[in-house]
């Protein structure tokens, strides 16, 4: 094949591959994971990562073999009644977590939690309003929305402080602004849902994706959108929900979910994935049982590190009402300490993870999460710690065996049923 790798690599290869990926799992064992987006999954849900679900369908609920019937083909498969009462359980305890009527498991990435919520609640040719990237929207909105077939247009919301800004608020929206689709991935704060619903009035559906923050949500440290406004609230399961890489759709009301459902369980997905679903569900139940500790101790370490990072002389962001942050994200302005890409290669180096950004109009910053070194055990302690490895690294200093030395001490993972022996779960 000209111009691409030979078609069939030698077998004697194989070993050498498969050698250099666990180079990169061992390097990864050694960060320390300050990246926002990411979150640390139990070893009781990664368990089922690897189990025989990973070649079958789901089958329903039925102890018994079950024919689902498609317009094109018929085919028989298992019914799953262990599996049915786990999603049942799982489902009832995120749809109480987030105030919602009911919750769709069955998304398998954020990215598909996007697009079917736009599929479910507009139609072709409609206007959907979304943040721009320049305010801290997610990048591929836009995309989606106009793929879709949707016409897209910016919101006017304020990517810093979350609210309207003043020259929008005339409310109610122009009538034909169908949905709004509010998608921060840079949140300090909760986005100002009640004073968007005001604006929007009562025509057009309003969803919120809560990507970021659905386990600060979920463990009481912000409120749900649902009881907000939001028609219906959408997000992966990967971040502050400590999940796997998957994605759920919560509804405030049975008329949402019916006209929502309709759409997606008529063929936005066909497997529903189940082994991460297995995985997602036992996510769930530990939120249940551990999520608003978690949640709290989230939010504090994002202040604490905060707090140390500007005693020790970065200009860190603050949120407005007197506290850096009320997520667990932190932004740190980085112009000052030099190139943004020698930065980030110094702290590579030093075995740290993080990422940067330049939206939101004050030049680039560094931006952290403290739900993955949380979700670790991690407290404010080492959060004192934490802050000044960042100092050093960022100077040049080589502090990766005391970063990696932090994350090997720290490769538990707390507020789940790993550490509770009481459910035989893995020690």
């Amino acid at each position: 094949m000209t111009g691409s790798a030979s078609a069939e690599a030698p077998v004697s290869s194989l070993g050498e591959l498969l050698a250099a990926v666990d180079r990169d799992a061992e390097r990864d064992r050694r960060t320390v994971w300050l990246t926002a987006n990411e979150g640390f999954m139990s070893r009781t849900a990664a368990s089922y990562l690897s189990s025989a679900f990973s070649n079958r369908y789901y089958g329903g609920p039925g102890d018994e073999d079950a024919v689902v019937t498609n317009p094109y083909t018929p085919f028989m498969s298992r019914g799953r009644p262990g599996m049915a009462g786990l999603v049942d359980a799982a489902s009832a305890a995120a749809a109480e977590m987030l105030g919602a009527a009911s919750v769709n498991v069955n998304c398998l990435s954020g990215i598909n939690a996007m697009t079917s919520a736009i599929l479910a609640l507009s139609e072709p040719g409609d206007v959907v309003m979304s943040l721009p990237v320049s305010e801290g929207g997610h990048y591929a909105t836009q995309h989606v929305v106009e793929r879709c077939g949707r016409r897209w247009v910016p919101l006017p919301v304020d990517g810093r402080t979350g609210a309207l800004r003043p020259a929008a608020v005339r409310g109610p929206c122009s009538p034909d602004v169908e949905l709004v689709y509010l998608d921060s991935s840079f949140e300090l704060s909760q986005l100002d849902v009640a004073g968007i619903r005001r604006f929007l009035g009562d025509r057009a559906a309003l969803v919120y994706d809560a990507s970021h923050t659905m386990g600060l949500i979920m463990g009481g440290m912000l409120p749900s959108p649902l009881a907000l406004g939001a028609d219906a609230l959408c997000g992966n399961t990967h971040k502050t929900l400590p999940g796997p890489h998957r994605g759920l759709i919560a509804y405030r009301t049975a008329q949402v979910a019916e006209r929502a459902d309709a759409v997606i369980e008529g063929g936005l997905y066909s497997s529903n994935h189940l082994i991460s679903l297995t995985a997602l569900c036992v996510t769930l139940l530990e939120m249940h049982r551990w999520g608003r500790d978690y949640a709290r101790q989230v939010v504090a370490n994002a202040n604490w590190l905060a707090g140390a990072l500007a005693g020790l002389g970065w200009e860190v962001r603050e949120n407005g009402d007197g506290r850096f942050t009320r997520t667990h994200q932190v932004h740190a302005l980085s112009e000052r300490l030099g190139p943004h890409r020698l930065l980030y290669v110094r702290f590579a180096a030093s075995n740290i993870a993080l990422g940067f950004d330049n939206c939101l109009g004050e030049g680039t910053f560094i931006r952290l999460g403290t739900q993955e070194v949380t979700r670790r055990g991690m407290k404010e302690a080492e959060m004192d710690e934490l802050a000044d490895l960042l100092v050093r690294a960022a100077s040049g200093q080589d502090v990766s065996a005391a970063a990696a030395g932090l994350a090997l001490r720290h490769d538990n993972a707390h507020y789940s049923f790993d550490l509770d022996p009481k459910w035989g779960a893995q020690q």
